[in-house]
């Protein structure tokens, strides 16, 4: 029921708009309109990039592209005029080092909020934060990074002043995972050094260990071989016995070339005669069980030459 009709209906017939537009139900006209609601929430960028991090990418290389997309894409969305917009199908490598700049940034205002804050200000690291023996200090960049001693040396600006991530900050797991693959799944201890070419990750160590021990390859690679159970021990060798009680013998024979050539003669041919004690591990009642008395093989060497037939025994 309509109490009030539109404007319109007042006005001259030939001032009423199109009925095209419009649909009768029942012989009464009324208007349609499609109501659209659109929510619209608005979060910080690092906040949106760390929570998107930890849960939809587990590799580093596809969450910096993927991020590098989404930021060009913004950028154009902003740009009015066509001919000034990035069209190019390829990312370039100030896209991904921007991006992979803000990924760093986003981490560090996790995990440490308070150096930061007071780095930004002009001051010191406090003496309470975890990261005080690393002498914090603000980068080119933006990032937190190591102040080292070595302002002088020759090497590459993130090998002098490595930026600082937190191992438990899911940004430090991926990351060490991609070193990890990249490196042909290095050891913790190498995984480490590579680590702290650019990266100085507190809980390093303990990080790569980790990413090792969950590494299907490593755990494949690096299991242990099922060990066979040790039979019984004989009677002889829990024996209460002197030593060579019941021996062994082996012969060697070896040949002492001449000066005429490398061919032996018949008269210089020598043996070596080997008596070895067969309970080797002896054992006598220490307190009330069995210890070994002499640890080794217990030998006697006989040597007898062909020529002289002399006898040397030597034990």
């Amino acid at each position: 029921m309509w109490w009030q009709g539109p404007d319109w209906l007042t006005k001259d017939q030939l001032q009423w708009p199109n009925l095209t537009s419009w649909k009768s139900h029942n012989g009464i006209f009324e208007t349609t309109t499609n109501v659209l609601t659109v929510s619209v929430v608005k979060t910080k960028e690092e906040q949106a990039l760390g929570i998107s991090f930890a849960n939809r990418y587990s590799s580093y290389p596809k969450a910096l592209r993927i991020y590098s997309w989404l930021r060009r894409f913004t950028a154009n969305v902003r740009i009015k005029d066509r001919e000034l917009r990035n069209l190019s199908s390829r990312l370039s490598v100030q896209e991904i080092e921007s991006t992979e700049i803000i990924l760093l940034s986003a981490s560090q205002q996790r995990t440490f909020p308070t150096e930061l804050e007071d780095l930004k200000k002009g001051n010191s690291a406090r003496t309470t934060s975890p990261i005080i023996q690393r002498h914090p200090m603000l980068g080119t960049d933006g990032l937190m990074r190591v102040g080292r001693r070595l302002q002088h040396s020759s090497l590459p600006y993130d090998s002098k002043h490595p930026v600082i991530i937190h191992g438990r900050d899911p940004l430090a797991r991926t990351l060490v995972a991609h070193l990890h693959n990249t490196s042909l799944h290095a050891l913790p201890t190498s995984l480490v050094g590579l680590i702290s070419l650019r990266f100085d990750i507190v809980g390093a160590k303990r990080l790569a260990k980790e990413v090792s021990a969950g590494c299907h390859v490593c755990h494949r690679h690096y299991a242990k071989v099922a060990s066979q159970l040790m039979g019984q021990l004989p009677s002889c060798r829990l024996s209460i016995s002197s030593s060579f009680s019941e021996i062994g013998s082996r012969p060697l024979r070896w040949s002492t070339p001449t000066k005429n050539g490398p061919r032996p003669e018949a008269n210089n041919d020598s043996w070596l005669f080997m008596h070895f004690c067969v309970p080797h591990n002896q054992s006598c009642a220490h307190r009330g069980g069995f210890r070994p008395h002499h640890r080794g093989l217990s030998c006697m060497f006989e040597t007898i030459h062909w020529s002289s037939r002399s006898t040397f025994t030597s034990i």
